[in-house]
């Protein structure tokens, strides 16, 4: 929540993945070998595998990381520059948490003609604005400029940083948002005096009522009849004093279809 000049790159990570770096480059040339000599002679599912895996953990995140890199340092001064420019300036942000759709949907009456139906369904959506301003410390010292030099870049040694070099801490990541959570630790280098000056919290709570009726019509057949329906919203708006410093729990990962098929080339390269 704090305004700094963090980015995402970590180029601590980028530094110890770069040990495996002349693997990766044999790696990819043989593979572009065979592409230009179309050789797909002993080609097995354990190859393909380790393609998915070499794209996946090392090419992509490689050439992104190198992007990242080179932004960082042709935008270097102009960030510095524009994070002096705004201090002492009443800015705002915003934050916003959707919520899902839940309920449940329940028989009431049974009978040989007709089915009675209550559907409840409730969403709370959550908005938040902050006002505020700061105060940025003295950059143009040498050691302030490395400071801000290591914060942009993403290179000290922290405890999410520890995790992320930990072979395959990722996996663990799919299930349980550790590094998510460590991360919430890694203070910036570079601090500034926060001034909130008004913070509101704006909660919006939607619903959806449905009570119909399944009759037995003449034919044999059911035809669902509308009882009765209220759809509606409320508004609470309050203001509030946000928790900057407070820290947040583990919560669960997300294990879909990119997990399933990247855990899937693990299982077959490590048999």
């Amino acid at each position: 929540m704090f305004p700094d000049l963090e980015t995402n790159l970590n180029l601590t990570n980028f530094i110890v993945e770069l040990v495996d770096i002349s693997s990766l480059v044999k790696m990819v040339g043989r593979w572009w070998g065979r592409i230009r000599r179309r050789d797909w002679t002993d080609f097995s599912s354990k190859d393909v595998a380790e393609a998915h895996l070499t794209g996946a953990f090392a090419v992509i995140p490689f050439i992104g990381d190198c992007k990242k890199l080179y932004d960082n340092l042709k935008h270097f001064d102009e960030r510095i520059r524009d994070f002096k420019q705004r201090s002492l300036k009443q800015q705002k942000r915003y934050y916003r948490e959707a919520g899902e759709w839940v309920g449940s949907e329940e028989s009431l009456v049974e009978s040989y003609e007709s089915v009675w139906f209550n559907s409840t369904q409730t969403r709370v959506n959550k908005y938040s604005t902050m006002t505020y301003s700061y105060t940025c410390p003295e950059l143009d010292s040498f050691s302030q400029k490395v400071k801000v030099f290591r914060d942009m870049m993403g290179l000290r040694l922290s405890l999410h940083n520890v995790w992320e070099a930990i072979p395959f801490s990722f996996v663990v990541d799919w299930f349980v948002r550790v590094g998510d959570f460590l991360r919430q630790f890694q203070k910036p280098l570079i601090e500034v005096d926060l001034e909130i000056v008004d913070f509101t919290l704006t909660s919006k709570t939607e619903w959806d009522l449905h009570q119909w009726v399944n009759l037995q019509v003449s034919n044999g057949s059911f035809k669902n009849v509308d009882t009765y329906k209220n759809r509606g919203k409320l508004y609470v708006r309050r203001r509030t004093q946000p928790n900057v410093v407070g820290y947040s729990n583990l919560t669960a990962g997300q294990f879909g279809l990119r997990q399933l098929a990247l855990s899937g080339s693990l299982l077959r390269v490590r048999s």
